[in-house]
């Protein structure tokens, strides 16, 4: 299933205040763009939460309002809305939830009263989730509820991937899933696996040989060795360079992610921080290529020049911030504009960097 467009309003999570965001329109392949505390990361980042949310990975601390709008294989539009409020006097709080499926109401849930239509019974019938749960939670059945399937498998799909956040010095135990997976990914590698690996780190003029995973008897953390090519002992990740560590891990985990064939939607933020122009250009084009023959949703972040010249402006959603509200700038909303950008002979940075659309 494909993520068509999301906005929220965060009354009190990712940034501790009241934050809205507009509606995202997304393609298959998606990069937002903005000047540094425009809002990417945590746009982002709460888009990951939901996600993990929905898979009950994440308990519901977030409060505000999420809204969803996917398309499904068989181009029929699903709605979702989610809302978690809190009375600060009583302390107490509620969710209230709204599915939409091809353009019927099929999932009510107020203060009051929750009803979902049943698809084997033909009614809609009225429902008492618990207070601290979603619907989506509790409901579950591939034929009864076939919408709340589809929106819970996009979310079991759904990979982060935070590309600026980490160093040589990372201990795979104390960080996220993202990379908690690449010791096992790589410890399950076979020679195909290997040969397409390497490959990859050639085209981004890393040249490897192998590598292998160590998963110490204590609880400490493992160790990825590379083997360099010319170089006659492997080196432990800890004692690669910034650039060459994240870009091996990337490749990594998308490799990984792709032969398991259980990806729909890849979310990257910071996608090519620290690396040079050459490699950032290279790497941008190598994940942009296997999203789009794999095909999965693409949803990157990035204000780096280098990137933003391989990704066709269509494809952006540019960010601009007044006081707590992001506005979102994009070819669906400003069609005309980005329509006339290629006649100015301006690169693709400079419609970020300029004042055109404004």
């Amino acid at each position: 299933m494909f993520l068509k467009e999301f906005s929220y309003k965060d009354l009190e999570f990712m940034s501790h205040k009241f934050m809205e965001v507009e509606s995202l329109i997304f393609e298959d392949i998606n990069l937002i763009v903005g000047r540094n505390s425009e809002g990417k990361s945590s746009t982002v980042r709460t888009l990951s939460y939901c996600s993990r949310l929905l898979t009950q990975k994440e308990s519901i601390i977030a409060r505000g309002v999420f809204n969803f709008l996917f398309l499904t294989e068989d181009n029929k539009e699903l709605k979702y809305r989610l809302a978690h409020s809190w009375n600060k006097d009583s302390n107490t709080s509620w969710i209230e939830e709204n599915i939409v499926f091809d353009g019927k109401v099929v999932l009510r849930r107020n203060k009051n009263k929750t009803t979902i239509t049943s698809f084997t019974e033909k009614k809609e019938i009225e429902i008492t989730p618990p207070n601290d749960k979603i619907v989506l939670h509790v409901r579950r059945d591939k034929k009864e509820y076939p919408f709340i399937e589809k929106i819970i498998l996009w979310a079991e799909t759904t990979h982060f991937f935070d590309f600026g956040s980490f160093t040589p010095q990372v201990n795979f135990k104390d960080v996220a899933d993202f990379l908690n997976m690449i010791p096992l990914d790589v410890k399950r590698m076979d020679d195909e696996d290997m040969s397409i690996l390497i490959e990859d780190m050639e085209i981004m003029n890393y040249f490897i040989e192998d590598i292998s995973v160590i998963f110490p008897s204590t609880s400490y953390k493992a160790m990825i060795d590379v083997k360099e090519r010319g170089v006659q002992i492997s080196i432990p990740h800890i004692n690669l360079s910034q650039g060459m560590m994240r870009t091996l891990f990337i490749l990594i985990f998308i490799n990984a992610r792709i032969k398991e064939n259980k990806i729909s939607t890849l979310i990257i933020d910071d996608l090519c921080e620290g690396l040079d122009y050459d490699r950032a250009k290279k790497l941008g084009k190598l994940i942009y290529n296997k999203c789009k023959k794999s095909k999965i949703q693409l949803i990157s972040t990035s204000n780096d020049k280098f990137l933003m010249e391989v990704i066709p402006i269509k494809y952006w959603n540019i960010l601009t911030r007044e006081n707590n509200v992001v506005k979102i700038i994009n070819y669906k909303n400003s069609k005309e504009k980005f329509d006339n950008f290629k006649f100015t002979g301006l690169s693709n940075f400079d419609l970020f960097s300029s004042d055109y659309l404004l």
